[in-house]
């Protein structure tokens, strides 16, 4: 069988959680699936495998016509790459770009992820997306189960839609590197976030929480992993509380050895379609708090693997990180259970075999053969 040819199309390369599946999900691919990314230039290329073929095209937020004069070529570039072979385009969250592509290359099969909207317009932007989903993907795919449902709700047909959820790889990581460069006081039991600092990721709630616990006595540290545009603002938060040690580092290449450092992980989101740093921190052991929101709340199983708490909540964050600060033995089978549940659901290769397995319908084989055998 010749071997298919997955052009794996994302509307930009930052460093999120979106770019670090896409990159997951080609760095796992069988050998007998090949791939091209077709993206922007971007930090976030640092993720991919340095062999990977990657064909460019300008931000359509940038500059719209040049954006897709140079997206069209970028396909048309990808489609003569296949030769003979079989040919499939994997959308990743851009409806826009679905509907350019589909309508310059009508006879290729797509398959199409939502990866979750939030801000002005969400409701435009689900519909958008289900419209899009209807008319031009042969598959969607969605991340969780909230996601499937805001879908069904936007007019999306369930037939084709396919709720995957993301996995990571599992990896060990040395923490000597992590350890130089935060300089964490020994003493003081590490409160770690790995988010964008942006409204939606509720940083602040979790800066005053950890302030709370400061006022009652209660000691700790806090460590902020990411960078955006609500950094000043965060920064000038935490300044509140003069007793509160806390580090911003910025973006990080790898983030993978900092969960080590932390006792507990805290991820505070407003809206939150899956949770991927979520993930990383179940995969290294850690009982996670987190706002009972979008697919943190299938993430997370309460009093079990963590803590589900209120959205925008400051109080009750603080008091579920007081309860396993105190409770030793309980945040240590918390973050065990957790760890088992990464295991079972949120492997990396877990998430590629269910993705090869809608790109083999997408392709709509007949003759029974499958991309990726057993």
């Amino acid at each position: 069988m010749l071997r298919p040819l997955i052009a794996v199309v994302t509307p930009y390369l930052e460093r999120g959680g979106t770019e670090r599946h896409i990159a997951h999900l080609i760095n796992t691919f069988p050998p007998d699936l090949d791939a091209v990314l077709v993206a922007p230039d971007g930090p976030g290329k640092q993720f991919f495998n340095k062999n990977i073929r990657y064909l460019t095209f300008y931000r359509l937020d940038r500059s719209p016509l040049r954006g897709i004069r140079e997206f069209k070529h970028a396909l048309r570039v990808a489609q003569e790459s296949a030769g003979g072979r079989p040919f499939l385009i994997h959308i990743h969250g851009a409806p826009e770009l679905l509907t350019l592509a589909k309508l310059s290359l009508r006879q290729v099969p797509f398959v199409f992820t939502v990866h979750g909207y939030h801000g002005f317009g969400i409701n435009f932007d689900y519909r958008f997306a289900a419209w899009a989903a209807n008319h031009f993907a042969e598959q969607t795919i969605c991340v969780s189960k909230d996601e499937y449902r805001k879908l069904k709700t936007a007019g999306i047909k369930s037939t084709n839609l396919n709720a995957i959820y993301n996995g990571v790889p599992d990896q060990e990581f040395s923490t000597d590197e992590a350890h130089r460069k935060l300089s964490l006081s020994p003493n003081l039991p590490v409160i770690g976030c790995v988010a964008r600092l942006e409204q939606p990721k509720g940083i602040e709630y979790l800066i005053k929480a950890c302030g709370i616990l400061i006022e009652r006595g209660i000691a700790v540290q806090l460590v902020l992993i990411g960078w955006g545009s609500e950094e000043y603002r965060l920064r000038k938060i935490a300044s509140e509380y003069p007793n509160l040690p806390v580090v911003f580092t910025g973006a990080l290449e790898e983030t993978g050895p900092y969960y080590k450092l932390f006792n507990l992980y805290v991820q505070p989101s407003l809206v939150e379609p899956l949770g991927i740093t979520a993930i990383e921190a179940m995969r290294a052991g850690l009982p996670v708090i987190a706002s009972q929101v979008g697919g943190l709340a299938e993430l997370v199983i309460d009093n079990e693997t963590g803590v589900l708490i209120p959205p925008g909540n400051a109080d009750a964050i603080s008091e579920a990180i007081r309860k396993l600060l105190e409770d030793q033995a309980l945040a240590q089978k918390m973050g065990q259970a957790g760890r088992k549940r990464f295991l079972n659901y949120f492997m990396v290769e877990q998430t590629t075999r269910k993705t090869v397995e809608v790109y083999e319908k997408a392709l709509k084989y007949s003759d029974g053969i499958t991309i990726f055998p057993g």
